[in-house]
């Protein structure tokens, strides 16, 4: 069996506008030719309409694998990963990535700028506010919230991210990614400093949108691995 390792990014041409299925055929993976393999025999297909959680130990390869999908880690012509039947390799991954997938990482990362231009650094709107994105800030009444703040959405975000808690950072960097609306939406550890009514906010927030979506979460809370489609353990 072949192991991947890290080469440089590479971006291909075909254009896809909407993500039905990404599959994974005996994908092993190191980040070094003398290095042991992260992944090992790796085989999964992931389909819309579901919420998946990756979960296993540390060091497990969880986060290796999401980087994977969305083709941060590229092999050339290499076929062990396809989304919608092509290979990552052929695929406009930088524009599907700014059109059509989201990452939201553990620790929240934040631009230097206001409040406004951190929840819709993806989008045109700063403020003035379509009916989705205002639906999607009722979230964790992060609009009251809002709401509250000296200068609203002209808010200052400090460097340090010190003027906000890490439960308010986590649920902007969620929000972000929710207003983007992508097809393919993924979120390393994203409760891990939420309270429990937000916790359970969320999970219920993506059950309704999931239909046309492929939705992944590593985590290792209880109660949102109860609330997947299905569970993938990575060892």
């Amino acid at each position: 069996m072949e192991i991947l390792t890290e080469p440089l990014q590479t971006n291909g041409e075909i254009e896809i506008n909407t993500i039905n299925d990404i599959t994974v055929k005996d994908l092993a993976f190191a980040y070094g030719e003398d290095e042991q393999s992260v992944i090992n025999a790796f085989s999964y297909t992931f389909t819309t309409g579901n919420i998946y959680c990756l979960s296993g130990e540390n060091g497990a390869g969880k986060t290796t694998l999401l980087k994977i999908l969305i083709g941060l880690y590229m092999y050339g012509a290499n076929d062990r990963v396809m989304i919608n039947g092509f290979k990552l390799a052929d695929i406009d991954m930088i524009g599907l990535r700014r059109r059509q997938i989201g990452f939201t990482e553990q620790v929240p990362d934040c631009i230097a700028g206001t409040v406004g231009e951190n929840l819709f650094l993806h989008s045109s709107e700063n403020g003035n506010l379509s009916d989705e994105s205002a639906n999607v800030l009722s979230l964790f009444s992060f609009d009251r919230f809002i709401g509250e703040l000296p200068n609203g959405f002209d808010t200052i975000i400090n460097e340090d991210n010190s003027c906000f808690s890490g439960g308010e950072m986590q649920k902007l960097a969620i929000l972000r990614q929710l207003i983007k609306n992508p097809d393919l939406m993924i979120f390393d550890e994203p409760t891990s400093a939420l309270d429990y009514e937000s916790k359970i906010e969320f999970i219920n927030h993506l059950e309704s949108i999931k239909e046309n979506k492929i939705i992944l979460l590593i985590t290792h809370d209880e109660y949102i691995k109860r609330k997947c489609d299905d569970e993938i353990v990575l060892a």
